[in-house]
């Protein structure tokens, strides 16, 4: 490092004022060797700094399928389909765009494999028609298709039994479920006060997916079950995320085109309020309806904008409620 300090100030006075060579210039050939070695040792630090944090992840990964085979009576290896917070992370700012998400006209992308991801399903232990097993099967026939990885969410509201069930389900089979990617998730209602706002001051209402959190963390499902009795209970956001924000994890604002503002207040203040009380994604890719998808071009364009000028990640969805993973009717 000092060669390499003294190659950046090369020369410098002494007390008498007379200017003076450092002990190596670039001609002399020992100086060479030494800043060679110096950048060779520089780049190897940085390799290996590299090389630390992906284990890092991979250690996360490990820890996080560890944690959830205890419940599952498997082993952490059964469950290499189920997606972790580093890895949907990953997959959503490197690999997933837009049309990954959508069927596209006359489900185009569908027919020709272009669609690979659906974060956004219900099944009957909410509101949907499907079961886990027919949700896990679905998205497995079709990445069996196609040839590819097919990332599934399931996101029922106020709970994460389905969750639980189909992580048990890949456990008990992994090799069938080797080429799709589940991802446990729940869906909740919210709403958001702003700190300045009045006691005469109605809150923005809101619904947020959590994303690869622990289905079985006792925390979690005791916070859950309170709010179960009425799905559309609204819990403050603060209070959501004082219980989330003990868990890694990815926290989308789902179809923020259905969020409800008082007067006087924006869009983007709203969004900043997500994101300082831990939101860390929105849900760009979202068909409000099935005969309306190209007028929910501008809603995703929007909520691109809002994702990229904030920092953060882009999901999507189909909001399935009934036998399909492809659509939401």
């Amino acid at each position: 490092m000092k060669v390499l300090f003294n190659s950046i100030n090369p020369y410098h006075k002494n007390n008498e004022s007379k200017i003076i060579k450092p002990a190596c210039v670039p001609a002399n050939e020992s100086c060479l060797t030494d800043s060679a070695s110096s950048l060779k040792a520089l780049a190897n630090y940085n390799l290996s700094t590299i090389s630390f944090k992906s284990r890092n992840k991979e250690f996360q990964a490990d820890e996080y399928r560890r944690e959830l085979a205890k419940h599952a009576n498997c082993s952490a290896q059964d469950l290499k389909s189920v997606v972790g917070s580093n890895e949907l992370k990953k997959v959503l700012r490197d690999k997933l765009t837009q049309e990954n998400f959508m069927p596209g006209e006359d489900d185009i992308n569908i027919k020709k494999g272009i669609f690979k991801a659906n974060l956004h399903n219900h099944t009957i232990y909410s509101d949907g028609e499907m079961t886990v097993q027919e949700l896990l099967d679905r998205a497995c026939n079709y990445a069996s298709r196609i040839k590819s990885n097919v990332y599934v969410a399931l996101t029922d509201h106020n709970t994460l039994k389905g969750s639980q069930e189909a992580i048990k389900i890949i456990g008990q089979n992994p090799e069938k479920y080797e080429n799709i990617k589940f991802v446990p998730g729940v869906e909740l209602l919210a709403k958001y006060r702003w700190p300045d706002h009045n006691p005469d001051e109605p809150p923005a209402n809101l619904e947020m997916l959590a994303y690869c959190i622990n289905p079985f963390d006792e925390k979690i499902n005791d916070f859950l079950e309170k709010n179960k009795k009425d799905k559309h209970t609204k819990t403050a956001l603060e209070e959501i995320f004082e219980v989330l924000n003990s868990v890694p994890g990815i926290y989308s604002l789902a179809h923020p085109g259905r969020v409800t503002l008082p007067k006087n207040r924006e869009m983007e203040s709203f969004m900043e309020g997500f994101k300082n009380n831990g939101g860390n994604a929105i849900e760009a890719y979202y068909s409000y309806s099935e005969s309306t998808e190209k007028s929910d071009e501008n809603y995703s364009r929007i909520a691109k904008d809002y994702a990229e000028k904030m920092g953060m990640l882009k999901t999507g969805g189909r909001d399935s409620h009934r036998h399909t993973i492809f659509h939401r009717d």
